[in-house]
């Protein structure tokens, strides 16, 4: 928050969310086709996405914020 803002904080944290709901999506389906389907609990790792988040508010934070402020209304 101290190095991009506190709002592009709060848009950084909505990009981590969706991200990594996407990506865990996206391994639940890939382990459906796989061998191993039934395991009732696979901790995954929520660091590359909050990373993931932050590193697109440094480099697109007016593109990002123009976007999502416009979809909105």
């Amino acid at each position: 928050g101290f190095m991009i803002g506190w709002k592009a904080f709060i848009f950084a944290a909505l990009i981590t969310v969706f991200v990594g709901a996407a990506g865990s999506i996206l391994y639940m389906i890939g382990r459906e086709f796989s061998a191993q389907r039934r395991r009732l609990f696979t901790p995954l790792p929520y660091g590359p996405y909050i990373v993931l988040g932050i590193m697109i508010m440094l480099l697109f934070n007016e593109q990002v914020q123009d976007f999502l402020i416009k979809s909105a209304y």
